[in-house]
């Protein structure tokens, strides 16, 4: 298939809601390839206009190898859905969202500890809203204690953090702590998405600006940043645009932006500064009004939804190649199938119990392998994970 791609003609950028807006002049002769275009924020950027509307093709078409991780099943062991997960000194961390425990398990699946963390005591959590890795620790973020919570891998209480700063999402990051903002107004007029603290809790700058006279909440998921490689990266979910941190400059640079065209609604002025407006649109379903991108060395996997269901899209980041995904079961439009991260070039997902069967049945022969000790699918009454590779970006449609 005949690819076009075009660099940027015209550029026109600025904060707002959204970050940093882009003013496009593209040309592409087909429907699979986004045109990557580059500027600079401090680094090279790369723009992929994506048709959310394009050709569709099944995932398990795609698919290069599918590994499966079942979990031992065991009386400690309550996993109807996993939300959260990460390799934490070669053994495998998952929890999920809520009222629940942090699980660690080995390389094979066998059950290590569950946390029981869950308490009223100031050394447990009143409720997982999400966790993650700090150096040695685990830290959970206790929204209703307003609170840091850190763990050692044998589930001992470390220390906790008391924050008293109003946040939607947060990390800890090389003795800095980052606050997402977004979706409430911060220091008065001066509305931003990121405000970063030290290890002492003293303010050191606010981040992305944005202007709105109210802040518009929605979320995609408890947490907007997410580690990658040896920095982290941060999307406001109605931000089109992909930040990473900078350490040497102490700021966020633009990684790169998704353009969805006229379906992205926050492009549009009268939508992000009338709040009224805006949320009769959400409740349409008519336009996306919000992007999750789940972002690998190599690949992206876009997630947006739109007319009451989720639609993904695999973008090649080598070539500017995507191809829209569906699934057997319709489990990738909801949310019993769920990208969870990438190590290497796998993508690693939760899947629901009752759906792994269906899905491992419609894999291509020899693409499929268990990853862990158990292999028994009937009888896993847990949600398990599945790593995915996928074919060479030339072989899809």
């Amino acid at each position: 298939m005949n690819k076009n791609r075009q660099f940027i003609t015209q550029l026109n950028y600025g904060f707002s809601l959204c970050g940093l807006m882009l003013i496009l002049s593209v040309s592409c002769n087909t429907r699979r390839t986004a045109s990557p275009s580059v500027w600079s924020v401090q680094e090279s950027q790369t723009v992929y206009k994506i048709d959310g509307h394009s050709e569709v093709q099944p995932i398990n078409e795609i698919i290069g190898n599918a590994e499966l991780f079942l979990f031992q099943d065991t009386e400690d062991t309550d996993l109807p859905h996993i939300l959260f997960f990460d390799v934490w000194n070669g053994n495998i961390v998952v929890s999920p969202f809520g009222f629940g425990n942090i699980h660690l398990f080995d390389p094979q699946g066998n059950l290590i500890r569950n946390f029981k963390r869950m308490g009223e005591s100031d050394e447990n959590y009143y409720a997982l809203w999400y966790f993650w890795l700090d150096r040695q620790n685990i830290a959970v973020y206790d929204a209703t204690n307003r609170r840091i919570n850190y763990y050692n891998s044998y589930a001992e209480f470390v220390k906790t953090l008391p924050i008293g700063y109003p946040t939607t999402g947060m990390y800890s990051f090389n003795d800095q702590l980052f606050f997402d903002t977004s979706d409430r107004l911060y220091n008065g007029e001066d509305s931003v998405s990121v405000v970063v603290l030290n290890s002492d809790l003293e303010y050191q700058f606010g981040l992305l600006p944005y202007k709105i006279p109210e802040p518009f909440r929605t979320s995609w998921q408890p947490n907007n940043f997410v580690p990658y490689g040896e920095t982290i990266l941060y999307q406001d979910p109605l931000n089109k645009t992909m930040f990473k941190w900078n350490e040497v400059s102490h700021s966020f640079d633009a990684l790169f932006t998704i353009d969805l065209g006229e379906d992205w609604v926050w492009d549009k002025e009268e939508y992000y500064s009338n709040k009224a407006l805006a949320k009769q649109l959400e409740s349409s379903g008519e336009k996306i009004v919000k992007m999750k991108n789940t972002v690998g060395e190599n690949y992206i996997f876009l997630r947006f939804e739109q007319y009451g269901g989720f639609h993904s899209i695999l973008i090649d980041r080598r070539n500017g190649k995507y191809q829209k995904l569906s699934s057997n079961q319709g489990i990738l439009e909801n949310r019993s199938f769920v990208p969870l991260k990438w190590i290497g070039d796998s993508l690693v997902f939760t899947i629901e119990s009752d759906k792994i069967k269906g899905f491992v049945d419609a894999l291509p022969e020899g693409k499929f392998s268990f990853k862990s000790k158990n292999t028994v699918i009937s009888t896993n009454k847990n949600a398990a994970l599945l790593w995915l590779t996928f074919k060479n970006s030339a072989e899809w449609k």
